[in-house]
């Protein structure tokens, strides 16, 4: 079995520190619960465009990896999988690929 290893940018990646943050587009957060009426990754493609016309640069979703959800999926417990409740690991690359191709970064 091949483990897809997904990487996000921390906020010291999205910021420069030689930029003023007045001048650093602002970072929209995704509970993906409550996005869309499915509640999962495939909810979030579909908002994508919607998201890119508030004028932002990335998108930073809560956790969606597998988890015992005893911390609102904080507490992850596999990295390498996303949680049956969010979607598949395919959702997860398109997802991104989607996000990417509207020069959002996640």
């Amino acid at each position: 079995m091949r483990r897809t290893r997904f990487f996000v940018a921390s906020t010291s990646q999205i910021r420069s520190p030689r930029k003023p943050c007045s001048t650093v587009p602002p970072v929209y957060f995704v509970w993906s619960l409550s996005c869309s009426s499915s509640g999962d990754l495939r909810g979030i493609i579909q908002k994508l465009d919607y998201i890119k016309s508030l004028g932002v640069d990335a998108v930073w979703i809560n956790p969606f990896f597998e988890s015992p959800f005893c911390d609102a999926g904080y507490d992850i417990s596999d990295y390498y999988k996303v949680a049956p409740r969010y979607g598949t690991n395919d959702d997860a690359k398109t997802l991104f690929e989607e996000a990417h191709k509207r020069g959002l970064k996640i």
